[in-house]
């Protein structure tokens, strides 16, 4: 069974709400290309290869996911709607060489859901044609394969079984072009034109949904949100059960706050950068600590004069890095499977010297050491949920805040700040609360309300800094908010997407592939560093 053509793009509509970005006009151009092809082809009908074209990344509607992923949730809500033929493509598309794609052991769900299909599926017509149609479809128009592939190939690298689909997928263009009789190109639309476009690379808006939330943003409407919105829950007979929940009537108010990074000795991240999910540098005593992508993984160098490999691994990245009184704590993000699609994630401890390495099976939104003790909040969708220590053993666990999403926070000056977004639907306003607590999560205060993208917040002195929307929406500018004043200023005139705290200056980037700039907090002045990305 197939959807109407008018139910498709409802589909495509409620979905693109869903889960924004330029997979839905991707969605759209493969249908029109798998619709035009289908028509020069005898025996095909060209309505179906419309539908299954539009939908056959529908499995995105829950989110950013990884191909396994998509494909599989793809799958699943077609079976549940009765579009077997919407099913099938779902499951065929992202694997032109079928049965080959399998010769390993799958290691999760979708994986192995998917082999088991695959391996009972013979590629037909529209299998072919929608796994072309996908190569010729971007979402801003339609470009020749070689182009498509160049382009992928630079976001996400070579792997194993590329060239080998390559070739499946130029074998299927002569097979379709023999039956049409004309180049595959002749049919798609102003190709000649959208061939030589070069956008810049799309990046997701920072909605709540899908971003880290940083810690600026959050930090002025956690405790509104908290004490306005009855999120807390209140001390009863759920402290026999050993519960960290702070009640209403326990939540304070604060005036203001000071904190002062350069002086805190306990913090294994002792810089102020609205980057969190990267963190890629620390200082540790005299020694600088770099963590430097390599093809799929990441290499840790200790530098104090020489550089010295200190971990290595040839599929993780390294994110969240923390290094204090000679202990080394991240977070080690891995692909598994046989193309390295599939993310693991965990927590890895050792000695700065490289030695004594311990792994955690926590999967993080936010990692922090602090006075030899690991606080973390645990990964969803929505943002991170909890906040819990370990000591650096791993053992000794405690559960400092309960939240089920919406977290984001600093461990600073022996204090707990956090940054709770109580809405993370796409539609939310972007309002956050900053809390202040002891590191036990005792003593909790409420110090400001303030609407900003919670992974871009930094404190430092008495001031919140985050980026958010201008006022009509269009650009997102770096704001301070001075909590003692009440008060928000614009600090810069033009976008910014990233930025870092040094002494009195803020270095920032207007895109990630521009060059940086300086900002002095005393007089304004900016300064071009370097214009190279």
């Amino acid at each position: 069974m197939l959807p109407t053509i008018e139910e498709a793009k409802s589909e495509l509509e409620i979905a693109g709400k869903l889960n924004p970005g330029p997979w839905i006009e991707h969605s759209l151009n493969v249908g029109i290309a798998a619709r035009n092809i289908a028509k020069k082809v005898p025996g095909m009908d060209e309505n179906k290869a419309y539908i299954v074209g539009m939908l056959h990344d529908i499995g995105r509607r829950v989110g950013i996911v990884n191909i396994p992923q998509h494909v599989y949730e793809g799958y699943k809500y077609a079976i549940t709607k009765g579009w077997d033929e919407v099913a099938r493509v779902c499951m065929t598309h992202s694997y032109p060489l079928m049965k080959d794609e399998f010769d390993y052991i799958p290691e999760t769900e979708e994986e192995i859901a998917i082999k088991e299909y695959i391996m009972n599926c013979q590629a037909d017509d529209y299998d072919k044609l929608i796994q072309i149609a996908d190569a010729l479809a971007t979402d801003y128009g339609f470009v020749i394969l070689e182009k498509r592939f160049v382009d992928v190939t630079r976001r996400y690298g070579i792997m194993e079984n590329y060239i080998k689909g390559w070739e499946i997928t130029f074998q299927n263009k002569e097979y379709f072009e023999q039956q049409m009789g004309c180049s595959i190109y002749d049919v798609l639309p102003d190709i000649e034109k959208t061939t030589l476009l070069c956008p810049a690379p799309w990046k997701p808006k920072r909605r709540k949904r899908y971003m880290k939330f940083s810690k600026v943003l959050s930090l002025f409407i956690i405790s509104l949100v908290l004490t306005s919105c009855g999120i807390h829950k209140e001390v009863n007979q759920n402290l026999e059960q050993n519960e960290k929940i702070v009640s209403h009537s326990a939540i304070q108010e604060k005036e203001s706050f000071y904190v002062d990074i350069s002086k805190d000795k306990k913090s294994g991240y002792p810089y102020m950068n609205s980057d969190h999910c990267i963190r890629t540098i620390c200082k540790d005593g005299d020694s600088l600590y770099v963590a430097e992508d390599k093809g799929w993984g990441s290499v840790l160098y200790r530098c104090d004069g020489k550089k010295k490999v200190i971990y290595k691994s040839k599929y993780g990245r390294i994110r969240y890095l923390n290094v204090q009184n000679g202990w080394i704590v991240f977070q080690l993000l891995e692909r598994k499977g046989k193309n390295r699609q599939i993310d693991d994630s965990t927590i890895v401890r050792l000695r700065s010297d490289g030695s004594d390495v311990k792994k955690f099976d926590v999967k993080v939104e936010d990692l922090w050491l602090y006075d030899n003790r690991i606080y973390y909040s645990w990964f969803t969708k929505w943002g991170g949920s909890d906040i819990e220590s370990m000591d650096i053993n791993g053992k000794d666990n405690k559960t400092i805040v309960e939240k089920d999403h919406g977290i984001y926070f600093y461990v600073i000056n022996d204090k707990i700040y956090m940054i709770y977004n109580k809405d993370t639907s796409c539609e939310s306003d972007n309002t956050c609360d900053l809390y202040e607590m002891n590191l036990d999560g005792s003593d909790q205060k409420q110090i400001a309300e303030f609407k900003a993208y919670e992974d871009s917040v930094c404190l430092q002195g008495n001031s919140i800094y985050y980026i958010k929307p201008n006022d009509n929406g269009e650009k997102e500018y770096l704001y301070q908010f001075k909590c003692d004043e009440k008060s928000e200023r614009p600090l810069t005139s033009t976008e910014v997407s990233k930025y870092f705290f040094c002494d009195n200056y803020i270095y920032y980037q207007v895109n990630y592939w521009d060059g940086i700039k300086r900002l002095n907090l005393t007089d304004g002045q900016k300064k071009w560093i370097t214009k190279e990305g």
